[in-house]
């Protein structure tokens, strides 16, 4: 039983990676390009859309509005994060200690974003 998970685990990463070398502990892995499909289901789960407001004294109604398109990982899935910035073409990534965040606040890059979804 034990071997037929670990087959089935295997089939399962060939389907979602590239895997350049045979011996496990010194395989590295490269993603194949990410399906459309499956950044929308990834940023159903762990993505999100919101929205700050906040005191700003500098604009005319002294309030400042801006929008966010978000996706956080941890830090050691980072290479995913990039893989969909890719596909998007806009945005940041930033690191810290624990946490990589994708971001989008730009007004246009935001309709990049808002085109994605509203084709899938």
């Amino acid at each position: 039983m034990r071997i037929l998970k670990g087959y089935l685990l295997l089939k399962l990463l060939n389907s979602y990676f590239v895997v350049s070398s045979k011996a496990f502990l010194h395989t590295s892995v490269t993603f194949k390009p990410l399906e459309p499909w499956f950044v929308t289901g990834f940023t159903d789960g762990e993505g999100c859309f919101w929205i700050n407001v906040y005191k700003d004294d500098t604009y005319k109604t002294g309030w400042r509005v801006k929008l966010f398109y978000q996706i956080d990982l941890h830090r050691k899935d980072q290479a995913l994060l990039e893989q969909i910035k890719k596909i998007f073409n806009v945005g940041y990534i930033y690191n810290s200690s624990t946490v990589s965040r994708y971001y989008v606040t730009s007004v246009e890059d935001l309709q990049v974003i808002s085109e994605h979804f509203k084709n899938i």
